[in-house]
């Protein structure tokens, strides 16, 4: 733990619905300034799987400031960025020293960190219910086994689909922004000697009309590191319009998803096609990779801004509040920011105060909104979705 760690909030009782990355960086830094916190997941088995992330330094910083990993022991780095030509051709190279790590290896970092005995999984949300500002009384949040909880603050850090969100702000609803992100992952030893010599140490990307493609290495299954034993990862912007997306979201089950289908959930045909398309639009050695990725996935791109993240004694954070495009790297970052700076806020004032609250929603709303912008303008200049 860090040295900062005090007991400012010594007795303030803290829900946090959600036990991904925005709930777990909640939760480890309010448990840093004294608070007593427990995390409630939906998933009874939360899945420790998926693709790779940017460490943005203040992401970095965070991992090591409290003590739950250093980059280097979670991330591959890299030497610089190639942009490709259409034959696969490098058109161009900068010097760009970036992290780079899997969404589970950080995952499984930070879950080890809470530790399993205050995190509590299987429990979905029903109804969040008193906390109103002008009442002293706490937050009582039911969930659907008919459990309940008392806090003094209950924070929703529940994602996209937000059933805190839903319950604080029943009208702001996720807007799909026409395009989704297929994603991919290759055991490195896969890769031929040409590929490797293509992608290790590099950030790679070949853009084209309305798409492109980015791929660099993250840690392999169990967060190993050693040479030929991480994951070659790869992501593929491509326009959708609302009808494919409603196809391509509809799993081998038959049963259609909101957001996006995990590893060995997209249908035969969709996967073919992307196999497919990636032979037409992509250099050779890019096309291959697709083509061998066993399991691909897809996240559909959404935005979605809340007018308020801070309602009484019940807050919005992560990406229950606001989606970011993901050309910004920043949706970890972004979650680790918001715990921090509440942590900070309510650790300064001792106490969760109407004003420590606002200072907090003040800070964040504004520098989340230029992130907001920025990705959207992004996406813009690269022609993505509508």
């Amino acid at each position: 733990m860090p040295d900062h760690v005090n007991d400012a909030l010594s007795g303030l009782r803290i829900a946090v619905i959600g036990g991904s990355y925005a709930g777990l960086c909640a939760g480890l830094a309010l448990r840093c300034v004294g608070a007593d916190v427990d995390i409630y997941e939906r998933s009874a088995q939360p899945n420790r799987t998926g693709g790779g992330i940017v460490m943005q330094p203040d992401f970095a910083d965070y991992l090591e400031a409290f003590g739950y990993a250093r980059p280097e022991t979670v991330a591959v780095p890299t030497v610089g960025r190639r942009f490709l030509n259409r034959d696969g051709s490098i058109a161009r190279e900068v010097p760009d020293a970036t992290f780079y790590t899997g969404w589970d290896t950080v995952l499984n970092a930070l879950r080890d960190a809470f530790g399993p005995n205050r995190l509590h999984a299987g429990r979905t949300l029903a109804s969040v219910e008193g906390g109103a500002e002008d009442d002293g009384d706490g937050v009582v949040a039911t969930f659907a086994d008919g459990t309940r909880t008392e806090a003094d603050l209950l924070i929703g850090a529940d994602g996209i689909g937000s059933a805190v969100r839903r319950q604080l702000e029943p009208d702001v609803v996720p807007v799909y922004a026409g395009y989704v992100g297929y994603r991919g992952l290759l055991r490195e030893s896969a890769l031929s000697d040409e590929q490797l010599e293509l992608f290790r140490d590099r950030f790679v990307l070949y853009g084209y009309p309305h798409s492109h493609v980015l791929c660099y290495l993250i840690p392999g299954e169990g967060g190993t590191l050693g040479a030929g034993s991480r994951r070659f990862n790869w992501v593929w912007y491509v326009s959708q319009t609302p009808e494919e997306l409603r196809s391509l979201l509809t799993d081998l089950d038959g049963v259609t998803h909101r957001s996006s289908l995990g590893p060995g959930e997209m249908a035969d045909q969709w996967a073919d096609r992307l196999r497919e398309r990636a032979r037409a639009d992509l250099p050779s050695l890019l096309a291959e990779a697709v083509e061998r990725t066993e399991s691909p996935f897809v996240q559909a791109i959404f935005d979605m801004e809340v007018s308020r993240m801070v309602h009484g004694r019940s807050v919005l954070l992560g990406d229950a509040a606001f989606l970011v495009r993901p050309h910004t790297a920043s949706g970890a970052s972004k979650a680790a920011a918001d715990a921090i700076a509440l942590a900070h806020r309510l650790g300064d004032a001792g106490s969760a105060t109407t004003e420590a609250l606002e200072g907090w929603e003040l800070e964040r709303m504004a520098a989340t909104c230029q992130i907001v912008h920025l990705g959207r303008m992004i996406a813009a200049r690269g022609g993505l979705g509508s």
